[in-house]
């Protein structure tokens, strides 16, 4: 009985194992049908800047955590998935679209990493190596350390004996709305770039009744966030001329995607054929975009006024890699701003002079002609001709400054490099605000000094009382401003102040 027993049992053993066997033999990869446990349902890769989880059953990055910017894990990046898949087309033009989820199902066995040892510690992974009707597909990331971008290869080998023609479809997906997320945090537009139209940002709700569809022969795509950026940048060469850049909106998950298809690569058999895009998933480090492709530093968004705002930075960069303090650059670039402004700010100070030194003889004419409005307004604009006095110079001159402002408040609550930056005791992250209210309560005293100062001019015991509310008000609202803001604020007015100082002092030696 027993003999009967472990014979039916090896029957039975030999009969499960005999497709294995066969699919071992026919295959270079095992596709297992094996459902995979939730604990292991993502492959881990990193670098010491970055970890993406890539989901085993469709090859999709799903999850992306920026290790020097933890506090910031609550945004889109977790939100979006990158998908991968071809079209294979036969001579009769039918399309068969090659999905990971049915076909390229990856296991920890099979993972190849490959170590290149240099400087920047390369890491190369062979995350999928199959066979599928005699077509041999591998792919392959390539990362470094203190590097956010990712080379990506696709390796398509035709064993056949007929030529084929296939289409790699990359794509972003991503939910329209999240409710769970700070407006900071929360994407605006998406963007891309093209040989034709140059820059282009669209917006998301505009995917619900009109779709991209847009031929090119360079660019990217991408989805921008605040600080963040996640970017595909397809490589043109000998298999790939043009792209089709395109996007889709899913009505029943509120979601969209933006990818682009390329041209019909043709593959001999027996050839082979690499298709290699880039990936960006970080921080919009303009210096870094720059080389990763051109104009990808558009993406960060300085407003109406970027044609200023990038001089700026790129000046606050050059003094950074000198004091390696941006705090510091922050106050080194006011300086250099206040100097070149500096006749300006003469030209509009020496008016408030002129105009106090009239005001007598303004009020005299008021009570002169205390009922006939056409007679003060004559006299008092015989005055201004008389002692060369234009009242719009101050109007135009902040009006010209106002630029310069807006710019560097622009760069200072965009750029990501014044993220975690430290600048002097206490100040550990410029782009936030002061923990204990120190810089808000000196910008304060700076502007009520500055205030007092133009009052005192003015003569005016009204605008005395308003500047002062609108000192104070000031410097409650400021108690939000990021740090790196406030700092310039405080040298600026600083600087107002000492040079109004040498104006007197050099109107009094005039005299």
């Amino acid at each position: 009985m027993n003999f009967k027993n472990n014979l039916l049992s090896l029957i039975i053993f030999i009969i499960l194992l005999s497709p294995i066997k066969k699919n071992i033999l026919n295959n270079n990869f095992v596709f297992s049908n094996t459902k995979i446990n939730k604990e292991n349902k993502y492959l881990s890769i990193k670098n010491n800047v970055f970890t993406i989880k890539i989901n085993k059953y469709n090859n999709n990055i799903e999850n992306i955590n920026l290790l020097k910017y933890k506090d910031f894990q609550q945004n889109l990046l977790n939100l979006i998935k990158i998908k991968e898949q071809f079209e294979l087309i036969n001579t009769k033009k039918i399309k068969n679209i090659i999905n990971y989820h049915k076909k390229y199902y990856t296991q920890l066995n099979n993972i190849k990493i490959k170590y290149i040892k240099n400087k920047n510690f390369k890491k190369i992974i062979l995350l999928s190596n199959h066979t599928i009707n005699k077509i041999k597909h591998e792919k392959y990331l390539i990362i470094k350390n203190n590097s956010y971008n990712i080379n990506i290869q696709h390796k398509i080998t035709n064993n056949s004996n007929k030529i084929i023609y296939i289409k790699f479809i990359n794509k972003i997906k991503q939910p329209i709305i999240n409710n769970n997320l700070n407006d900071s945090n929360k994407y605006k537009k998406i963007s891309y770039f093209t040989d034709k139209k140059k820059y282009q940002e669209y917006e998301p709700e505009n995917i619900k009744s009109e779709n991209l569809n847009i031929k090119t022969k360079s660019g990217w795509i991408s989805i921008p966030e605040k600080y963040f950026l996640i970017s595909i940048i397809p490589t043109i060469d000998n298999n790939i001329n043009y792209f089709n850049i395109f996007s889709q909106y899913n009505n029943n998950n509120e979601s969209f995607n933006i990818g682009y298809k390329t041209n019909n690569i043709t593959i001999k058999p027996k050839e082979t054929k690499i298709i290699k895009y880039k990936l960006w998933i970080g921080p919009k480090l303009s210096d870094e975009l720059n080389k990763i492709s051109p104009d990808l530093n558009q993406t960060i968004n300085y407003g109406i006024l970027k044609f200023l705002s990038k001089p700026l930075f790129n000046i606050i960069k050059i003094i950074n890699y000198k004091t390696h303090n941006l705090g510091l650059s922050v106050i080194i670039i006011t300086i250099i701003l206040k100097l070149i402004t500096y006749p300006l700010n003469k030209l509009q100070y020496i008016s408030l002079l002129k105009i106090q030194n009239i005001q007598k003889k303004i009020n005299k004419i008021k009570k002169k002609y205390k009922y006939e409005k056409n007679e003060i307004n004559k006299h008092i604009i015989n005055i201004y001709k008389k002692y060369r006095i234009n009242p719009l110079t101050n109007l135009i001159i902040t009006l010209i400054q106002i630029p310069i402002f807006i710019s560097i408040y622009n760069i200072i609550n965009t750029s990501i490099e014044f993220k975690n930056s430290p600048f002097i005791f206490w100040i550990k992250d410029l782009s936030k605000s002061d923990p204990y209210f120190i810089l808000p309560i000196l910008m304060g005293l700076s502007v009520f000094i500055l205030q007092n100062k133009t009052s005192k001019i003015n003569n005016d015991k009204i605008n005395k009382q308003i500047e002062f509310i609108t000192s104070i008000i000031f410097t409650v609202l400021s108690l939000w401003f990021s740090s790196g803001l406030i700092i310039h604020y405080i040298t600026n007015n600083i600087l107002t102040i000492i040079q109004q100082e040498i104006i007197i002092f050099n109107k009094k030696n005039e005299k």
